[in-house]
């Protein structure tokens, strides 16, 4: 096993009110963080990327880079979820970069999704 294999076993979550189930999970509704646990070779990781994929599709619609940071005492990393469109029912999948090489995408968060801001009071006079 080399040392970057390591590295390549990051696992996503994503934060938000959820809902346990025997069941498919409940999708996670206007999540606000994202927390990968990195692995113990985080420190050779040049940035993390998230992709967000339709529910059983291969590649991802949209991809953000979450760069890198300071893991806490327990592995994790967070940072604020990218903005994603509203209304859709995403997956997330993380990977490390050491500089142009990728990793394989993470196993797949619980599904998750944005809905519209409440309208805002407009004065009518």
């Amino acid at each position: 096993m080399t040392r970057w294999s390591l590295a390549w076993g990051c696992v996503l979550s994503l934060l938000g009110a959820s809902v346990a189930s025997a069941q498919a999970p409940t999708p996670v509704r206007n999540p606000t963080t994202v927390v990968l646990t990195v692995s113990s070779d985080h420190a050779t990781v040049t940035r993390y990327e998230l992709g967000f994929f339709q529910v059983g599709a291969i590649d991802p619609v949209q991809t953000s880079d979450l760069g890198t940071g300071a893991a806490d005492a327990n592995w994790n990393l967070q940072k604020p979820l990218p903005s994603y469109p509203i209304g859709v029912i995403y997956i997330a999948k993380a990977r490390a970069y050491a500089n142009d090489l990728a990793s394989d995408w993470s196993p797949s968060s619980d599904p998750f999704y944005r809905t519209p801001a409440p309208p805002s009071a407009v004065a009518i006079r």
